[in-house]
């Protein structure tokens, strides 16, 4: 499915958090939403899934507007989100956080049918959590925790995922792990990144942020310059291309005084 936001501005208490941005994901694709803290990355991304609702301009799935062609229920039957903030860790299974992801799906007293129950296993197997699902949630590791997120994410069963900072408070490992995992998905994606280098390595384009407008998109190499790190991030930076990967990498070596 391909995600289409024309001309978006979103304001919080009559403040205008994100004014027009343009931003387009084509099927199948990783996009990679970024800036520094405060920029609207977040604010954006709610706009997307129904959590805040633009003050001007559209958010569309497959050429459909999310706010008025689509119920909440039709819209998450197409849009999956892994949300920067989790609500705190009650005793739910393992099991019980992915089978929420069927909700969309069903009317307020359906049980789980064999459906339901083997798109559950297939997301847990899918994120190498098949054989955690008695687990009670909040026991699980910051990165278990996130795998199961994204298996929730799965179930639901849509074409779209959007993530809010997959790999914030994760070690380096299960950053790797979970960025591993949403891009061999195929599915149409677009996450907010703080780091640069993880964007230049999954992202099929970037959006770079400030002051809640974009400043520039395009892939990695064309957008992520020292030039255009210094002016957003206010810091100094080296960008090469590592000969042992062909991919981009960005070394920091201070703050800009410029800024």
């Amino acid at each position: 499915m391909r995600v289409q936001l024309e001309d978006i501005s979103v304001e919080i208490e009559e403040t205008r958090i994100v004014n027009a941005v343009t931003l387009c994901a084509e099927p199948g694709t990783m996009v990679g939403l970024l800036g520094p803290n405060g920029c609207g990355k977040s604010t954006l991304l709610r706009s997307i899934y129904r959590a805040l609702k633009p003050a001007t301009g559209v958010a569309l799935i497959d050429g459909q507007n999310v706010w008025t062609d689509l119920s909440a229920r039709e819209s998450a039957k197409r849009t999956a989100v892994v949300a920067q903030e989790r609500a705190a860790d009650f005793d739910f299974s393992v099991l019980e956080v992915v089978a929420a992801g069927r909700t969309p799906h069903k009317q307020l007293f359906d049980r789980d049918n064999a459906e339901d129950r083997q798109m559950i296993a297939d997301a847990l197997a899918r994120v190498g959590m098949h054989d955690k699902g008695g687990r009670i949630f909040g026991t699980l590791s910051g990165g278990e925790k996130q795998r199961v997120l994204v298996a929730r994410a799965l179930a639901q069963g849509t074409q779209v995922l959007i993530l809010d900072e997959p790999t914030n408070h994760l070690d380096v490992r299960y950053q790797i792990e979970i960025l591993d995992l949403v891009h061999s998905l195929s599915l149409t994606t677009i996450t907010a990144l703080h780091d640069l280098n993880h964007a230049a390595a999954y992202c099929d384009r970037v959006y770079l942020m400030q002051q809640g407008q974009i400043v520039n998109h395009g892939t990695a190499r064309e957008v992520l310059t020292a030039e255009q790190i210094a002016t957003v991030y206010g810091v100094c930076a080296e960008v090469e291309i590592r000969p042992s990967t062909g991919r981009l990498h960005i070394v920091f070596t201070g703050i800009n005084p410029v800024v």
